[in-house]
């Protein structure tokens, strides 16, 4: 079976960047000449505030060996290397899809003023994503399972050229809140879980 690969939806690292100062060791000129001929290709990594992982080339963890605590499964915090690497669509609609969409609903549910959850999220590297926009309108006050939908194999196609700025969190980042801006609509092809194609133009949350 074959998978196609697409580019991972990533967190903006340049917001955790601080601002900092370089600093230079005078040498020697016959020594600055070889220390620059050792460091030229070596560029020194960005200090975010965490140690960066190594992404692995690894292929998706299967949806039975993910780790559960029952139906709830374990969320990766960044820097898990899970969330950097490339997913892989997902070409078997079936049962265990299905039951794995199920756990990850029920894992949003269990942590406070959540609305969506990712699978790489919970260490799966394929493109599905769980959502209830009831919910992120209402608060957790109100969970209305109407408002439920999956994601499977998601494309953005067309967006919108005006930008909308929000407060947003990701379970990822705990105690971290950001605003971003993204386009105010986007239009988006994906499938159900029965493998049924659809497309949407989504606005607001």
């Amino acid at each position: 079976v074959s998978f196609s690969l697409s580019r991972p939806f990533l967190a903006r690292p340049g917001l955790l960047l601080g601002s900092g100062r370089s600093s230079r060791t005078v040498l020697p000129r016959s020594a600055e000449r070889v220390d620059q001929a050792k460091t030229r290709s070596k560029k020194k990594p960005m200090r975010m505030g965490f140690n960066m992982p190594k992404v692995l080339d690894e292929p998706p963890k299967d949806f039975d060996v993910v780790p559960t605590k029952g139906k709830e499964l374990d969320i990766m915090r960044y820097p898990h290397p899970a969330l950097r690497r490339a997913n892989v669509d997902i070409t078997v609609f079936d049962d265990r899809l299905r039951q794995f969409t199920t756990n990850m609903l029920h894992t949003m549910y269990k942590v406070k003023n959540s609305c969506g959850l990712a699978a790489p999220q919970v260490g799966v590297n394929v493109r599905v994503m769980v959502y209830n926009w009831i919910l992120a309108v209402d608060g957790p006050e109100r969970i209305d399972l109407k408002g439920e939908f999956v994601v499977v194999n998601p494309r953005i196609i067309a967006l919108g050229e005006k930008k909308d700025e929000e407060w947003e969190a990701c379970l990822s980042f705990p105690g971290f809140d950001f605003p971003v801006q993204r386009p105010t609509w986007v239009e988006v092809e994906a499938f159900d879980l029965d493998g049924r194609p659809w497309r949407r133009r989504l606005e607001g949350l």
